[in-house]
């Protein structure tokens, strides 16, 4: 997504889907998502075309059942006589039990053949490094954790009676495989971008002007900070030995920027480009470093990625028939006081372990996952004396240092859990985090000067501090202006003028480039 080929691709896209007659844009729109997961290769390809015919042929069964079971009395009752031929699909009846039954098995399939890809090659990466910093992409497997789960929620939602049935494969496949968000995401719902990619699109200067220079702020924030900031992450997780102390928290710091400048400049890429062309993809982060949680802040980092887990997984699960016999049951014991919170915390800790194995099925990320679970669950369990403490302090809340305690304190407890993604052993990352404790050398070697030995020039060094201030900056003032900053650079030529060229300018004197750089790669590519 990163490289002059995608932008090439993209602007190609761009004037021949407002070239051509606004009924052929959705054939311009297939044949980009078929050169696009070709460009990666034909493994890619077959995935999509693969996960697209699972959805397609399930959702015939399921929809039969649900469209009875979800139909509303006034659906029923239409006649035969008056009845459009979708309304005759909807018969007086409700689905028997035994065509629910019929439509939960033919649900359990079909997530299983859209899903089961996605496990092989979780599972074919256990025998690869299990750092997401050492781990080579392979182009076949292309934004398969994201296409994956967008088809799964659309059967999900088929057979909740949520969104009718597509009856084009092809209309389908243009969903499942939008190239702009194929790699990286945002996980897409069928039923907010399905009907902006079946319709016509005239050109709108302001959306092509905001879309574009949405594009080249990610590319600022992937090729300045990203990977500059990377080169040193890199050689700290390579040598855990050497660089201990000082180093590992100047590593969650480091990390954390390089991972949330990497992850927001791809999802600018791919916001930016669906932008040009009229569509609207959903928003993905909400200034999670400004967070005083760790439940506030992954509600607003990967925002599609935690509402699909939180609807199809956390939902379901902690109101399931097991949970609630389990809550009853504990509410007769001498255990009642957690009869209402154990079916939650279950569904929590399942839900996360999930959530670490769609990173990775190494021990690593499923240690992430359950230590952000663990983190949460304390933090419930001690909401009572936190509120205790803010009853006899009430003018704490609104306290300014108060609040940037609680900003810092999530941030570090975050960085700390997501270094977990840096080694593929998971003891080394306890180590490291208590040798930040522990090792007084490394302290006094970083502030000697010793960050200079981590692959970047003071000027290099420079330019980051710049560049992460920017990203700040930039975020606090989109922000007060709602979120239309963009809007407002458009509508002033000059002032847009300025901005692209500063944004080109900057990403070219300044982007991380050299032997041994890949510019394609971007690290959630390899989740």
């Amino acid at each position: 997504m990163s490289t002059l080929e995608f932008v090439g691709f993209t602007a190609a896209v761009l004037l021949l889907y407002y070239l051509v007659p606004r009924r052929a844009q959705s054939a311009v729109l297939l044949a980009a998502n078929v050169f696009y997961c070709l460009s990666a290769g034909l493994l890619c390809l077959l995935s999509v075309i693969g996960v697209t015919t699972a959805a397609f042929c399930s959702s015939v069964k399921i929809e039969r059942a649900a469209a009875k079971e979800h139909a509303t009395p006034q659906e029923r009752a239409v006649t035969k006589e008056h009845a459009t031929p979708q309304e005759r699909a909807v018969t007086k009846e409700r689905a028997t039990p035994q065509e629910r039954k019929k439509s939960r098995r033919t649900l359990v399939f079909g997530l299983v053949f859209t899903l089961s890809s996605l496990v092989l090659v979780k599972l074919f990466s256990l025998l690869e490094s299990a750092s997401v910093l050492f781990r080579e992409s392979e182009g076949g497997t292309l934004g398969l954790a994201f296409y994956s789960l967008s088809a799964s929620g659309y059967l999900i939602d088929l057979y909740r009676g949520k969104i009718r049935r597509e009856k084009s494969f092809l209309k389908l496949f243009i969903f499942v495989g939008f190239f702009p968000c194929i790699r990286l995401g945002p996980i897409s719902r069928y039923s907010q971008l399905s009907p902006q990619l079946n319709k016509p699109h005239a050109p709108v200067w302001e959306n092509i002007v905001s879309g574009a220079i949405r594009m080249l702020w990610g590319y600022f924030k992937k090729l300045v900070v990203a990977d500059t900031a990377l080169v040193a992450v890199r050689a700290i997780v390579a040598e855990p030995q050497k660089y201990g102390g000082g180093y590992i928290f100047f590593l969650i710091i480091l990390y954390s920027v390089a991972i949330y400048a990497d992850f927001t400049g791809g999802i600018d890429i791919a916001l930016g480009a669906s932008r040009m062309l009229d569509i609207s993809l959903a928003e993905n982060f909400d200034r999670p470093f400004s967070s005083e949680s760790v439940r506030e802040y992954w509600k607003r980092w990967h925002i599609t990625l935690g509402a699909y887990f939180t609807d199809y997984v956390f939902y379901p699960l902690s109101i399931s028939r097991p949970m609630r016999a389990i809550s009853k049951r504990l509410r007769k014991s001498k255990y009642k006081k957690i009869g209402k919170k154990m079916p939650v915390y279950i569904a929590l800790v399942f839900t996360w372990f999930l959530t670490g194995a769609w990173h990775g099925l190494s021990p690593n990320f499923i240690l992430w996952g359950l230590s952000n679970a663990a983190v949460i669950i304390a933090a419930q369990e001690l909401s009572p004396l936190s509120a205790r403490f803010h009853q006899k302090h009430p003018t704490v809340n609104n306290n300014a240092v108060w609040r940037l305690f609680c900003v810092v304190r999530t941030f570090l407890i975050i960085g700390a859990i997501r270094i977990f993604d840096l080694w593929g052993n998971a003891l080394t990352t306890p180590r490291a985090i208590a040798s930040i404790f522990f090792d007084a050398r490394g302290w006094k070697d970083l502030f000697g000067g010793g960050f200079l030995s981590l692959g970047l020039s003071l000027p290099e060094w420079i330019a980051l501090a710049v560049g992460v201030a920017l990203i700040f900056a930039v975020s606090k003032l989109d922000f007060k202006k709602d979120g239309k900053m963009r809007n407002i650079v458009t509508r002033r030529p000059l002032l847009t003028m300025l901005v692209i060229v500063a944004l080109v300018s900057a990403t070219a004197i300044f982007g991380s480039y050299g032997v041994g750089f890949d510019e394609s790669s971007f690290i959630y590519s390899q989740f």
